[in-house]
């Protein structure tokens, strides 16, 4: 969704548009371009009451726009009382959410990410948005925030920086390869580069963090908490390489074009593929892709050495990476 609304209203910042709702579980904090005038963006907590929420959407709701293209959004889009109501056909939603929708829009029969998918979705507006990384424009606080922290460290990092984010999901803890070998990677490219590795981290992630670092012959920095994702952009923004999972993090860190590699376990890597240079480290063993939440084996990810995502990071600093799909 970032993507791709991102673009939107960078597209159209120059024209007039109606008040935007966010109807999310969690609130975040996105960046817009910096303009005189910008399009009003009210935002609406899920958990808040249902009565609130319809109440509030019926008073002024043109579009809904469903990206989810799941049951929730579905329901929601049908009590907002919008006229417009945008939403993936039957065959590409999920949980019957087309059926709440009165502009289906289909997706190509071959196989799209699900970055390009908001792009399609917008479509059903009737406006051809270019798709973009849809970068994030850090506010001047959040600047100063990420550069009173660097500014205030007791040594100066080195470069090449190179970011890592070990942690993933509590929900998809099978995402996460294993911290004895991102103690080892981080090692080892503190070793080959001369320069330093900084780890960043979310809610519930410091613990996590904290045995890689220990687990270490080499310094580290552990990155400042974040608390929107501006301020972690910001963070990746002045990295020169990012390391991490299937995780959040990771579309953050190629939307602001930071060179990326992605360590690939359980989930497909096309499908799931971010924007910009990037290269995605995966083995094929048979089981994967797959949707479990929890495998005792996991051999998607033992698979995946250390040289495997040294060999990725190295070619991306050379500047010889290939953009896109790439199986180590």
């Amino acid at each position: 969704m970032i993507p791709s609304w991102g673009s939107f209203t960078f597209t159209f910042e120059k024209r007039e548009l109606p008040s935007l709702l966010d109807l999310q579980s969690n609130p975040i904090r996105l960046g817009e371009p910096e303009r005189k005038e910008r399009t009003p963006l009210f935002r609406i907590p899920w958990k808040s009451s249902t009565t609130s929420n319809c109440r509030l959407l019926n008073s002024f709701t043109h579009w809904f726009i469903s990206f989810p293209g799941i049951l929730k959004s579905g329901v929601l889009s049908l009590l907002s009382g919008a006229p417009k109501r945008i939403g993936f056909d039957w065959g590409s939603s999920k949980e019957g959410s087309s059926l709440f929708s009165n502009v289906k829009v289909e997706l190509p029969e071959e196989g799209i990410t699900r970055y390009q998918r908001g792009f399609y979705l917008l479509k059903g507006l009737g406006f051809d948005v270019p798709p973009t990384s849809g970068s994030l424009s850090i506010p001047h606080q959040d600047r100063e925030y990420v550069d009173s922290f660097f500014s205030h460290l007791p040594v100066t990092p080195l470069k090449p920086l190179i970011a890592i984010h070990a942690g993933t999901s509590l929900n998809y803890r099978s995402k996460r390869w294993r911290p004895d070998r991102y103690a080892q990677l981080a090692d080892h490219l503190v070793q080959e580069t001369q320069g330093s590795v900084v780890f960043t981290w979310g809610p519930g992630e410091l613990p996590l963090v904290e045995e890689i670092r220990k687990a270490m012959m080499a310094s580290s920095i552990l990155a400042p908490p974040t608390h929107s994702l501006t301020q972690l952009g910001e963070v990746l923004k002045r990295c020169n390489l990012y390391i991490g999972g299937d995780t959040g993090p990771t579309l953050i860190a190629s939307m602001m074009g930071v060179p990326v590699v992605i360590i690939y376990g359980p989930t497909d890597p096309f499908l799931y593929e971010p924007v910009g240079k990037h290269t995605n480290v995966t083995k094929e063993v048979g089981c994967n892709p797959c949707r479990k939440r929890s495998c005792k084996e996991m051999t998607c990810l033992e698979n995946i050495t250390v040289e495997d995502v040294l060999e990725a990071a190295r070619n991306l600093l050379a500047g010889g990476a290939p953009y896109g799909y790439h199986s180590i």
